[in-house]
């Protein structure tokens, strides 16, 4: 049964203004989402040699699907930030591995992304707006949220000097990071800058919301 959800719009310090979208709410941002996401996973540790057609496949997935969301931030029109989030249990066959590692994969809502403009990052914008997901996604039901990310060798000829490895944060936001690892092909950028289909080892991190002792609708209304 397709929830309805208490909040649809925020409004957040210095203009701006969140917006949580479903169905073809989603329809204006699809493109603008697409190619964030192809600019994001290019660098390291992703190297990701997007495509706008693949990565338009996927956005229109999330708009298919009713329990989809995609939260934008923006501030006089301009993009500032976005996530997106699809339940395990709905999503297509690329992550039928990981679904087949999860008993209760129904009880399971994975993050895809949260993307901060440069112009926004390190204000406390991206542990604001997880916070916001984390509360929207236990308004629909969900029991546990998760997300994968990439592992890299720490000698990766490709790993810039000062890369910043977000794995503390994560856990300082009471994610669990597992000993589930799956592998994942995409085209995968090489030191010599070519690109060829890799296999890339992604490691499992969870956390279970229920233990959020707030109610969903006070976890909206701090994000606010």
């Amino acid at each position: 049964m397709l929830r309805n959800l208490a909040v649809k719009e925020l409004h957040w310090p210095e203009d701006i203004t969140i917006k949580i979208l479903r169905g073809q709410e989603m329809a204006p941002y699809l493109e603008i989402a697409a190619q964030w996401r192809i600019q994001e996973f290019k660098g390291f540790p992703y190297l990701y040699e997007g495509s706008l057609e693949y990565e338009a496949m996927y956005m229109h997935e999330c708009e298919k699907n009713p329990e989809a969301i995609l939260i934008v931030g923006e501030r006089n029109d301009e993009i500032l930030g976005f996530t997106t989030g699809i339940p395990i249990g709905t999503m297509s066959d690329h992550l039928q591995s990981l679904r087949d590692k999860l008993p209760n994969a129904h009880e399971y809502y994975y993050l895809a992304e949260c993307i901060f403009s440069p112009t926004v990052r390190g204000r406390g914008f991206a542990q604001k707006g997880i916070k916001l997901f984390e509360g929207v996604v236990k308004e629909l039901g969900y029991k546990k949220i998760c997300f994968l990310t990439v592992i890299r060798d720490e000698n990766h000829p490709l790993r810039p000097k000062r890369y910043f490895d977000k794995d503390p944060i994560w856990k300082r936001w009471n994610y669990q990071k597992t000993d589930l690892i799956l592998e994942f092909p995409w085209p995968t950028i090489q030191a010599d800058g070519s690109v060829i289909d890799f296999l890339n080892p992604m490691r499992f991190w969870e956390k279970d919301i229920r233990s959020d002792t707030e109610t969903s609708q006070k976890v909206l209304d701090a994000a606010a």
